[in-house]
């Protein structure tokens, strides 16, 4: 097969577009991370994309002439390769025309990405049969020619699958060993909850995701960002989302639950010079720690994934928290309840499950205490936890040092469940401080000898 004839296993238009997308949005590279330069027809498309990438990895998203030119001269051999082909006026000129090739969102992203595989597939296969047709008429054995076309297709395989299916005798051993290396050196599998009595039920693991349901003004968002301190003091990298709070007012939050000043005080400036030096130390913490607060009112999964994929990748963080799922689009119940399984279904299977992150989501009970048809979304997280108030007639019975709040686990894929009513977990709530902890269990669990 010529030249040309191989290029009628190209689109050109296709390729185009995916460099105009990533002119225009260049973070949208992080969508197609097995597309290589090779992979594109013509070399100045492929030579872009490599600098593109090459940029990404540096997080420069500015993507002009200048720096694309920049980075293309940083590297002798992708400058050989693309010759006199590209010039500060050509790269101009197809920037100003990216805007009407660009795709506008990662699904129209992804089509083009595909196209672009699949063409690639193909050339490499009329590639390796050519090379293999060649064999055939020399004096090559059958057994070694075969072992010849086996080899080739199982790389292109290879490079064209997402991922190689490894037997789990393979790698069993390797997954046993290093759980077992976290136990011996204190710690735990996956990360633990700020209540200890959680860990009776779960720990928060890579892949699984945690709900957590409450009555509007219960708490739920402090609790969370409890949480979100208690993940930081393990070492671990947190993302947290905030749907509701902007960057200040959760800082006088999470500070108040530091410090352990009063959070009205905080607000109103009104503390003594104790107060401050427990301030100061508090942000002091923080500004040492892996963690991001990104205040998002509104619902935006493809913000969500980039952001979630490009702070694992920069900055090593491993842990979600969303705060808080909520309907934006429907207005009938059953819409709404469809609504809230698909965003915890994204969350559950894309941000966890296959980008490895732990996570936790809130969300909130209507006044006859539902959510919806909660058991649509307990079949889409991992652990469905409520946290409400206790009754006049609990606190009486249980004790102030059993806390004014509870914890009830169901829809527990992790762990034990809890079936009696008043088998719940007891938390101590100080709402001035911000704070929540663990306190004495009304109902004491048994030892057990494991």
């Amino acid at each position: 097969m010529t030249k040309n004839d191989i290029g009628e296993l190209s689109d050109i238009q296709s390729e185009a577009g995916i460099i105009g997308t990533l002119i225009e949005n260049p973070e949208y590279i992080l969508y197609s991370e097995q597309l290589t330069p090779r992979h594109f027809f013509q070399t100045m498309n492929g030579c872009l994309y490599w600098a593109i990438s090459e940029l990404n990895k540096s997080k420069i998203t500015n993507i002009d002439s200048y720096n694309l030119l920049s980075i293309i001269n940083t590297n002798k051999a992708v400058k050989k390769q693309i010759g006199e082909n590209v010039t500060p006026e050509n790269i101009n000129d197809f920037i100003r025309l990216s805007k009407n090739v660009a795709r506008r969102t990662p699904e129209e992203y992804l089509k083009l990405v595909k196209v672009v595989l699949n063409n690639a597939f193909k050339r490499n296969l009329v590639e390796s049969l050519e090379s293999s047709a060649k064999l055939c008429f020399d004096e090559t054995d059958g057994i070694d020619l075969y072992k010849s076309v086996q080899k080739k297709l199982d790389s292109l395989t290879t490079e064209y699958v997402d991922a190689e299916l490894q037997a789990f005798s393979k790698i069993v051993r390797p997954i046993w060993e290093d759980s077992r290396k976290k136990l011996e050196n204190g710690g735990s599998f996956g990360y633990k909850p700020l209540i200890s009595e959680l860990e009776n039920y779960f720990n928060y693991q890579p892949g699984e995701l945690v709900m957590y349901v409450g009555k509007r003004k219960v708490g739920k968002s402090l609790f969370a960002m409890n949480e979100a301190v208690s993940l930081m003091r393990q070492g671990v990298g947190v993302l947290y989302i905030d749907t509701e709070l902007s960057d200040k007012l959760f800082t006088n939050r999470i500070i108040s639950h530091l410090a352990k000043v009063p959070h009205k005080r905080i607000r109103n400036g009104e503390y003594d010079s104790d107060s401050q030096k427990r301030i100061d130390k508090a942000i002091e913490w923080l500004e040492n720690q892996n963690f991001f607060h990104c205040h998002t009112p509104i619902y935006n999964k493809e913000k969500i994934y980039l952001l979630a994929k490009k702070l694992q990748q920069n900055n090593g963080v491993n842990f979600v928290i969303y705060d808080h799922l909520k309907t934006t689009e429907s207005k009938d119940s059953s819409g709404a309840y469809y609504e809230l399984g698909n965003k915890a279904n994204f969350l559950k299977d894309i941000i966890c499950s296959e980008l490895g992150f732990g996570g936790i989501c809130l969300a909130q009970q209507n006044r006859s205490g539902d959510i919806g048809e909660s058991f649509r979304l307990e079949q889409e997280v991992s652990a469905f936890v409520y946290i409400n108030s206790k009754t006049k007639k609990e606190i009486q019975s249980d004790g102030e040092e059993c806390g004014t709040m509870k914890l009830f686990v169901k829809g527990n894929r992790l762990g034990e469940q809890m079936e009696d009513d008043d088998d719940y977990i007891d938390i101590g709530f100080k709402g001035y401080l911000c704070t929540f902890e663990n306190v004495k269990q009304h109902i004491q669990r048994p030892e057990t000898p494991f």
